[in-house]
């Protein structure tokens, strides 16, 4: 071996150890010395997309990978990380092509399965995503991002005895994980399991107190037993961490609204930034599919999951009756 490989090597485990320690500015400031020192290198730039993934910037990362695929267009792991990236960005036709290429290189490569999983997932395939999700975990048992993805999976298909066991198992192997805790604790909120989901969310608001979905969950639970105003604390406190998650806001309105000793103003208070964060969230509605001819009606449909059993959908039954009575 030269003199230059061997430096090179010796670079590249310094590197790696930084990687592996969780050191990654100093990672990243030593990827980009090793691409300024080797820019026909496949390594700086893999490693540095790595890390741009970690570090939630896969817009960064998408022509740094390109580069290293440039470089090294075979290498299944690197494949792996660019369709990561592009999942990550929404491109998930091509983060799915990226996948599969991947696996066509190393067929038995759990992160690979692993990754196409969370795309097919994300795109709908349930089952094919619960078929590389148990291959994944598979070929690596003790990988919990692999096994809460398949619970995710299955739970999406409805089968909620396999999601339990799978969140379970990634529980077991990531105690620590507040994905893992929430999703965990949501699935034994539905099935009637109150206390041990109590449990789950308060362990991850221990863990990860700015995690605004913890508290929109815990506040769930409470709503669920009745306690109207500790939920709405929840939602507050959610709602302190992250503005617009918009389910928290609906909740909290639903609290101060039924709760006897709420205050009035505060209430609607509540209601009109509901309604504020509605009109943000609505995008004006542009291509019509049907022929608009004149002289003709315009038809108008009003949907809704709340009319069907909410108060407020029986109420509008009678102006919905002469709505539809109506020429104009």
């Amino acid at each position: 071996m030269s003199k230059k490989s061997t430096v090179i090597e010796s670079q590249i485990e310094s590197l790696v150890a930084l990687f592996s320690d969780r050191r990654l500015t100093e990672a990243l400031a030593g990827a980009d010395r090793f691409i300024a020192e080797h820019p026909d290198h496949p390594f700086g730039w893999k490693l540095k997309g790595a890390l741009l993934i970690e570090q939630n910037q896969p817009e960064s990362a998408l022509p740094i990978l390109q580069r290293a695929i440039q470089l090294s267009p075979d290498e299944a792991d690197l494949l792996n990380n660019f369709g990561i990236a592009l999942r990550q960005t929404g491109r998930l036709s091509e983060s799915l092509a990226a996948s599969q290429k991947a696996l066509g290189l190393r067929p038995n490569f759990a992160e690979g399965h692993h990754a196409l999983a969370v795309v097919l997932l994300q795109m709908g395939f349930l089952k094919l995503a619960i078929e590389h999700a148990k291959e994944a975990v598979q070929l690596k048992p003790d990988f919990p991002e692999a096994w809460f993805n398949l619970g995710n999976a299955c739970k999406d298909a409805l089968l909620n005895e396999e999601a339990l066991q799978a969140y379970v198992k990634a529980f077991q192997l990531r105690p620590d994980m507040p994905d893992v805790l929430n999703n965990l604790g949501n699935l034994l909120r539905e099935l009637g399991k109150p206390l041990e989901a109590l449990a789950l969310y308060q362990k991850a608001q221990t863990i990860q107190p700015e995690l605004a979905t913890t508290y929109l969950n815990l506040g769930n639970l409470y709503l669920d037993l009745g306690q109207h105003e500790r939920a709405a604390s929840q939602y507050q406190q959610a709602l302190q961490r992250d503005g617009a998650l918009i389910g928290a806001q609906s909740n909290l309105c639903f609290c101060l609204a039924s709760s006897a000793g709420a205050d009035a103003l505060a209430s609607m208070r509540a209601a009109q930034d509901y309604r504020t964060m509605l009109a943000q969230s609505v995008q004006p509605y542009a291509n019509w599919s049907a022929a608009m001819a004149a002289g003709q009606a315009l038809r108008i449909g009003l949907v809704s999951g709340d009319l069907r059993l909410h108060p407020v959908g029986h109420f509008l039954e009678n102006v919905l009756a002469e709505l539809a009575g109506t020429d104009t």
